[in-house]
């Protein structure tokens, strides 16, 4: 009797585990789902518009191409590329982003002079920051900083913060890259003097759920779903992302990536 009640109450706990693992599955099915929905719906919102206007420039030139000049036709050929370059871009972040949540991009870690990558990914934002008259300085002040990460992936988390910040600065103003270090991390910060972040939207630029419509200094269109992609690299990377903001005065990201 005594053997069939502890096995009976040993059942009803290995129960009760099942029930809770099973909740916790069903409410990140539901999670996954009400996303998938959400992102669903915002990429159509935000692919209607750039469609719409590549249809109707499109259109008019069908109508009335006998009547176009050169000048003319290739202005309207712009803004047909423009608007399919921004859609491609959105479904290829769109994309990205799923391949990194899901898992299906595993990160390759490897020990990389951090330094080095920096430098490199400052060179190559040099040049489109100088096109907009943006001066973008780097200093570094790490005697060690070789760390285990995925240098492509960081990469890209550092040219999205880092174009970004050229892209919303006025021109003739400056972005200011710098690394240091401490005994558990290397802390990067990109400072610019841009349009700044209202305080309303602080807690929501790297939510992908989140559009706020803003453009850039060159009346680009900015969805942010940059820094959601650089927010999902440093946290897999054990790392994490910050910002501090004054509107109309510029902004302070913070990246920090662990050294173990």
């Amino acid at each position: 009797m005594k053997e069939k009640e502890t096995l009976n109450s040993e059942l009803t706990k290995e129960v009760s585990v099942l029930k809770n693992q099973l909740k916790v599955l069903s409410d990140k099915f539901d999670y996954l789902k009400t996303k998938q929905t959400f992102i669903v719906g915002k990429t159509i919102h935000n692919l209607k518009n750039p469609v719409g206007i590549s249809a109707s420039f499109a259109e008019m030139m069908l109508e009335d191409l006998e009547f176009y000049t050169p000048e003319k036709l290739k202005k309207h050929l712009t803004v047909i590329k423009n608007s399919c370059d921004f859609s491609i871009g959105l479904l290829n972040n769109l994309q990205y982003i799923s391949k990194l949540e899901s898992g299906k991009a595993p990160l390759n870690f490897v020990e990389e002079n951090y330094c080095k990558l920096v430098k490199k990914t400052v060179k190559e934002q040099q040049i489109l920051a100088k096109k907009r008259g943006i001066t973008l300085n780097l200093t570094i002040d790490c005697p060690s900083c070789t760390i285990l990460i995925d240098p492509t992936e960081i990469k890209q988390a550092l040219h999205n913060i880092i174009n970004n910040a050229h892209r919303y600065s006025p021109k003739n103003s400056i972005v200011n890259v710098k690394v240091t270090e401490t005994e558990k991390a290397i802390i990067t910060t990109i400072i610019d003097q841009g349009i700044g972040i209202e305080n309303k939207h602080l807690e929501a630029i790297f939510n992908e759920f989140k559009v706020i419509a803003t453009f850039s200094e060159d009346g680009e269109k900015c969805l942010g779903l940059g820094l959601t992609i650089a927010k999902e690299i440093l946290e897999q990377h054990q790392g994490e992302i910050s910002v501090t903001s004054t509107f109309e005065q510029g902004s302070t990201f913070t990246l920090k990536i662990p050294r173990n």
